[in-house]
């Protein structure tokens, strides 16, 4: 307890009122939607844990579920007919959260076996929560899975450096020349390099770009496009 006291002590200082009081907020919310939802996806861990020693893997960290919620609640969905994919889903909180909603179908790709299987257990756990009933969790690499032709929301929370960010861009634009369609991409936390990539993709349109509260005791930029349908 006299920890928790000094690291609050030590964030005030350091961030001010409004970042103590936005963490403090965020880790009660975080407590209350896993007990509610039935999952553990809020401990951090490290690439060492999941025996990944590439550098252009990022380590686990869950977004916010406020920051999460408020970014979906931004975007139409059309009920049993989008299909939604979280790259890098780690624990599972972003697909257990899209789940929730009426996607038809909901998926997450994940290259650590050690971490996918969690995320498996989670939306198990919090099934009867759950509005869309098929959500799968895929070991992958996402940079060599191929992309369904029915998918429509691609999400990511900052998992890779932008290298293979494009890589993964060239996977999904492929899909979309063989059927052409709707398509949403989210990017949660993006750096000054992702935003500038982004930007760069001519098939995809910025149409949200705004700073939320995303990872522990900081904002970060989250970014919404659309692809052109013309």
């Amino acid at each position: 307890m006299l920890s928790k006291i000094r690291n609050l002590s030590a964030l005030y200082r350091s961030k001010g009122f409004a970042a103590t009081r936005n963490y403090v907020w965020e880790r009660v919310a975080s407590a209350w939607n896993e007990r509610h939802l039935g999952i553990e996806t809020t401990r951090i861990v490290e690439k060492a844990e999941m025996n990944i020693d590439n550098a252009e893997f990022a380590h686990y960290i869950p977004m916010t579920f406020g920051s999460l919620r408020r970014c979906l609640a931004r975007v139409t969905i059309r009920p049993d007919e989008d299909v939604f994919i979280d790259y890098g889903c780690g624990k599972g909180r972003i697909v257990v959260v899209a789940a929730t909603m009426p996607f038809r179908r909901v998926l997450g790709v994940e290259i650590s076996p050690q971490l996918a299987k969690i995320a498996e257990r989670n939306v198990s756990s919090a099934a009867r929560r759950l509005a869309c009933r098929d959500v799968r969790i895929i070991v992958h690499d996402a940079t060599t899975y191929e992309v369904p032709d029915e998918l429509t929301f691609a999400f990511f929370f900052n998992p890779f450096t932008e290298g293979l960010f494009s890589q993964v861009l060239a996977r999904l634009r492929e899909s979309l020349d063989r059927r052409p369609r709707r398509f949403t991409l989210i990017y949660g936390n993006a750096n000054d390099g992702v935003r500038q990539l982004l930007h760069a993709t001519p098939w995809l349109i910025p149409r949200e770009e705004y700073f939320d509260w995303a990872m522990p005791a900081t904002w970060s930029r989250m970014m919404i496009l659309e692809n052109k349908t013309n």
